[in-house]
């Protein structure tokens, strides 16, 4: 990288995989060769380097879809939603880490917690998916069960960043029924009912929401419930 070019003109792909390669090696920083440049470009070719922010308890930590995991705000800082074990259970956090990237840069987490009748520690939360709105919030929307719960169902959460993230909505916005009598009696039960989140948050605030869905009315020879896509929005107010 040129050494005028500055943090936020990083490219988003050299970003991303700065971010996997440091998080992958869990402790350990990486200093690759030098990169061929993009054709057309005559800027001096970049050296790859990246810096491990903090050891993850899950190696699938960023998860097995292409969701957006990844955001980098109009500051510089780093957005990344991760899965790992916090306290006795898997769950999700939120991690902040601010510029300039470099080994021991500074890094926050702020983890999903139990709210009201919302008790995620109860059970493994799967991988999650964030967007960012026009207000500088991050939208996260991810799936797992509950306490006394197991079956996966889809929870949303809203941050405000500020000197600290905090924690401004945390919500099961629905619950898809059918999944006790389904799932459960299915030849091979199953805790999979509601999974696979990806969030978008429009230019009015609008956080469109789809994911892989299933239901009693779609089940296949053997009783299986077959998955299909669900889509649902969120109103800048809060109504979905």
């Amino acid at each position: 990288m040129s050494p005028r070019a500055s943090w936020p003109r990083w490219p988003a792909a050299a970003l991303g995989a700065a971010v996997v390669g440091a998080w992958l090696a869990a402790g350990q920083a990486q200093d690759e060769g030098p990169a061929r440049p993009a054709p057309g470009n005559s800027r001096t070719p970049c050296t790859f380097r990246s810096a491990s922010i903090m050891p993850v308890a899950e190696m699938r930590g960023l998860g097995y879809t292409n969701n957006t995991r990844v955001l980098v705000d109009a500051k510089g800082a780093v957005w990344i939603a991760l899965r790992s074990k916090h306290g006795s259970q898997y769950t999700i956090g939120l991690v902040r880490a601010e510029p300039p990237w470099h080994e021991g840069m500074k890094t926050s987490v702020t983890w999903i917690e139990d709210r009201d009748s919302l008790p995620f520690s109860g059970a493994p939360q799967r991988v999650a998916a964030i967007a960012t709105g026009s207000d500088g919030s991050i939208h996260m929307a991810w799936y797992g069960g509950m306490a006394g719960a197991p079956d996966h169902q889809i929870h949303y959460a809203r941050f405000t960043p500020g000197t600290t993230t905090r924690i401004a909505e945390e919500s099961a916005p629905f619950r898809v029924p059918g999944f006790e009598s389904v799932a459960v009696g299915a030849a091979k039960p199953i805790e999979l009912w509601q999974e696979h989140a990806s969030i978008a948050v429009g230019p009015d605030g609008t956080a469109h929401l789809a994911w892989e869905a299933r239901d009693p009315s779609r089940r296949s020879s053997d009783g299986t419930p077959r998955p299909g896509i669900a889509y649902a929005t969120r109103s800048p107010d809060g109504v979905w």
